[in-house]
Formats: C-alpha cells, structure tokens, sequence
C-alpha cells in the first residue's frame, strides 16, 4: 500500500469518523471504531481464543480509531494500549475512548520485554512488507505463554 493510500485510509478517515461519532452519538463509537477491523462476532471469536479476561494487559498493534480494543475493555475489563503510527487516529483514539495511546509502527514498539499479557494485531500485517520484524517485535513485549490473535488479510488472487 502506497504512503499516500495509508494516510488517507487510516489517518484521514480516523478523523472522519471521531468527528462522526461525536454528531451521531457515543453509541456508534465501537461500532464505527472497528470499521474493517473486526465485527463483534470475530472480536468474541478472537477473545476467547486469546483467552482474554479481566485486568489482562492488551496490546492492539495497529489500533487505529481504537474500536477493537474498547470493545474488549468494555466486554471482558482487559486494559488496552493501543499502538497507532498514524497521528489522526491516535487522536480519534483518545477522544472517543480516553485509552492509552502510543506512538509508533509495530518495528520497535516502546514497551519492556515480556510486560503484556496478551497482544493483537487486526487488519495490519496484510499491509506491511516487513511482517516478520513486527511480529518479532510483539514477541519480545509478550509475557512468556502470552496469547497472540491476528487478522490478515489473504488475496487469492491479484
């Protein structure tokens, strides 16, 4: 995906939605948060796999507006930080659902060696040429025996 492709979709229509929301109301926060992301079945699907519970840690690599990881705070009381590279979406981020943002790529992610409990990366890695460095980045962050759900994208053809 060319730069100017990743700007305009996960940095300007970031903006786009918060500004959305915040006409239509907080109740099509999550929902418009996780446009492409994930629905509320895959999110439940992938939850439980990651076995993901109350006052885990979860790192949302790629979080963009935020929408995933505030479902799973609101569901099951995990405590997201969200990493985001694009500035626009880290704000929709923030003022739709007041998590912890941070900034950065996935290649070299801020956080100690093996302090998250469980991480996820929705929708990301199927735009990335380097995925092998950003999955070994969320590696390292991971605690021993952590869970790791993704959702990639897989073209069968051009």
């Amino acid at each position: 995906m060319t730069a100017l492709a990743m700007a305009a979709e996960f940095d300007d229509v970031a903006g786009w939605t918060a500004d959305a929301v915040e006409q239509l109301g907080v109740r099509h926060a999550v929902p418009a948060a996780c446009r492409g992301s994930a629905s509320p079945a895959a999110l439940a699907w992938l939850a439980e796999a990651c076995e993901l519970s109350r006052r885990i840690t979860l790192l949302d690599v790629g979080a963009g507006v935020g929408g995933p990881a505030a479902w799973a705070a609101e569901r099951l009381g995990v405590r997201p930080i969200l990493l985001e590279p694009m500035p626009a979406a880290r704000r929709a981020a923030a003022r739709l659902f007041g998590l912890p943002v941070i900034a950065g790529d996935g290649r070299r992610i801020p956080l100690r060696t093996g302090s998250v409990d469980a991480a996820w990366c929705l929708g990301v890695l199927c735009t990335l040429r380097d995925k092998a460095a950003v999955l070994g980045e969320i590696h390292r962050v991971l605690k021993p025996g952590a869970s790791l759900g993704l959702l990639v994208v897989v073209a069968r053809g051009p």
